[in-house]
């Protein structure tokens, strides 16, 4: 943050930034210099935070596209709780805060509606962590009749979520295997192993999903 003032920022925010902004916005609007460095504590209820305003840009100028469809993003938590060494988790922290099912799904009920859109990815570090809470959304993904995405870890998925998640309008997820080598999973404290990586890919064909693994070259 210092290095940041030194090079003619006005201000920097470490961390979250809806509350930051909202002083930052309210000290100009008073005609103060707002604080160099703001840290303001995390929202522990981010169902407190309001549902991004798609409205204000041109959300249909940007074509993601899902099981050949237009799609949108949605983040339903914050947070992961692993150690992986190439991660810079510092703005969500290691604390996983996860909306409700039924924050969730009001959000993707105000998407279909308001803004047309039938896909979904959801760009949580890790959508499934919580299996009772993916089994909530999905519950509400298939009444509603959207297609969808998300990431997941090898250690936290079973083939009953896999199915079920599949069963709900899930097309494919992807996983982040980094490498074939134990030894180097183990150097990057991924906390999963060759054989869980193997295993899960095997089940998501078994649930009928499609697997994108993410792959790190040139780790040590």
């Amino acid at each position: 943050p210092e290095k940041c003032l030194e090079i003619g920022f006005d201000s920097v925010v470490v961390g979250e930034g809806e509350n930051s902004i909202i002083s930052i916005l309210d000290d100009l609007e008073k005609g103060q210099k707002p604080e160099n460095i703001l840290k303001i504590p995390q929202i522990e209820n981010i169902d407190l935070v309001p549902f991004p305003a798609r409205d204000l840009i041109p959300i249909k100028d940007y074509h993601f596209m899902i099981d050949g469809k237009n799609a949108t993003t949605v983040l339903t938590s914050r947070g992961c709780p692993y150690m992986c060494a190439f991660c810079s988790n510092n703005v969500w922290g290691k604390k996983v805060r996860q909306r409700s099912a039924e924050n969730v799904l009001k959000e993707i009920k105000e998407i279909k509606e308001k803004y047309g859109f039938e896909r979904v990815m959801f760009f949580d570090d890790t959508f499934t962590i919580n299996k009772k809470r993916v089994f909530d959304i999905c519950d509400g993904l298939r009444k509603l009749g959207i297609k969808w995405r998300c990431f997941i870890r090898a250690n936290t998925v079973d083939y009953d979520m896999l199915k079920k998640m599949k069963d709900s309008g899930c097309v494919e997820v992807g996983i982040g295997i980094e490498s074939g080598s134990q030894k180097i999973l183990d150097n990057i404290r991924k906390g999963t192993t060759v054989e869980m990586n193997s295993n899960v890919i095997k089940m998501c064909k078994k649930a009928g999903l499609a697997a994108k693994a993410f792959l790190i070259l040139g780790l040590p």
